[in-house]
């Protein structure tokens, strides 16, 4: 049975939430974006945290749109080895408990990233740096092997400004052969897991999007020639409305490119930032609903697509709150559904998307 907070999703349409925004206009059949996404044979996911596991409507929400979970930060490295010989994955193994019995799959995240290290770890030696990162993927692979279907192996090893790889950590201490090792790494603890180098920025028709792909396309075929195993890239798509951005009239060729390497195609962290948008609550839905609508309208038409990830289904828990808060103080509104749950013009056009079998091909705004 649906949990209360959930129940409209099958009335068809939306009524107006929060400061006066109009009816979402949800198209039937709307009741599961993961069943509209398997029409169109893509998984449709979500990422998920412990602290929601106390909101029973939350979870409802998650079991009724999503059949890919990603746990935000139960699988990090400052999470799970907080200390030397230390290993803890009570988070993630409570996420799999609630979760798995309604037939859930696990997309694993990260392997390798210079975020949200334990202190530990950042005060290590540089040489021991290269065993230490061998542990932990061959640990934290293998203990979920055949468990976690997809891991994000390397995340963000993209410099931000898009000039090559990013000077982190493991850049400094292991050179950007990095990389290959960690692929090879994970490959060894699971044959079978699809391996995924994942980033952000990647998206839009600016500048910098287009020099991180012409970074990424380098890496790709370096990573080839040595012969290191890669299965997907993931465009996590933290999208960042303005009055006339993003646009995406450039992201077909990128991503035909990425399916003629031989790679799928996943959206890992989907969703639209409104930081810089007027307060009013209506013209912010409304841009961002387009924004959804320009972005998987280019999707749709990408055979190499496998499927999206939402970071977060409901602006109740949406990371944008805590690290880029709204100037006016009101509450970011990136994700389908609202702080009540309920369903946005985001959620329609989504589902408007999925539902519509002659959309053009290749058209983004």
């Amino acid at each position: 049975m649906l949990a209360a907070g959930a129940a409209l999703l099958l009335s068809g349409s939306a009524q107006a939430t929060d400061s006066g925004a109009k009816s979402a206009g949800v198209p039937q059949p709307c009741s599961s974006l993961s069943l509209l996404a398997l029409g169109r044979h893509w998984f449709w996911g979500s990422s998920f945290d412990r602290q929601a596991l106390g909101d029973a409507h939350m979870v409802q929400l998650v079991k009724t749109h999503a059949a890919v979970l990603v746990p935000e930060n139960a699988l990090k490295w400052e999470v799970v080895n907080p200390r030397p010989g230390v290993r803890d994955l009570s988070d993630f193994t409570a996420l799999v408990a609630r979760f798995g019995p309604s037939g859930m799959r696990f997309r694993g995240h990260p392997l390798v990233w210079h975020e949200q290290l334990p202190s530990w770890l950042e005060r290590a030696a540089p040489a021991t740096l290269r065993e230490h990162l061998h542990r932990h993927i061959t640990w934290l692979v293998g203990v979920h092997r055949g468990r976690i279907h997809s891991w994000d192996v390397v995340n963000e090893p993209l410099a931000h400004d898009g000039q090559g790889l990013r000077a982190s950590l493991w850049f400094h201490a292991l050179g950007p052969g990095y990389i290959a090792e960690a692929l090879r790494w994970a490959r060894a603890a699971d044959p079978h897991a699809q391996l995924v180098i994942n980033d952000y920025g990647l998206e839009g028709d600016d500048s910098v999007s287009l020099l991180k792909r012409k970074s990424l396309l380098n890496l790709v075929r370096d990573l080839q020639q040595q012969g290191a195993p890669l299965d997907a890239i993931g465009l996590q798509a933290h999208l960042r409305a303005s009055a006339q951005e993003p646009t995406f009239k450039s992201l077909p060729a990128f991503l035909a490119e990425l399916r003629g390497l031989g790679l799928k195609i996943i959206i890992t962290e989907l969703d639209v930032s409104d930081h810089d948008l007027p307060s009013s609550v209506a013209e912010r839905d409304r841009r961002i609903a387009q924004i959804y609508s320009d972005f998987l309208t280019v999707l749709v038409a990408e055979p190499g697509v496998e499927g999206i990830v939402q970071w977060g289904m409901s602006d109740r828990y949406t990371w944008l709150n805590q690290l880029a808060p709204r100037r006016d103080q009101t509450s970011q509104r990136p994700l389908p559904f609202d702080h009540a749950l309920q369903p946005k013009p985001a959620f329609a056009a989504i589902c408007a998307v999925l539902s519509n079998t002659s959309v053009a091909p290749g058209l983004g705004k």
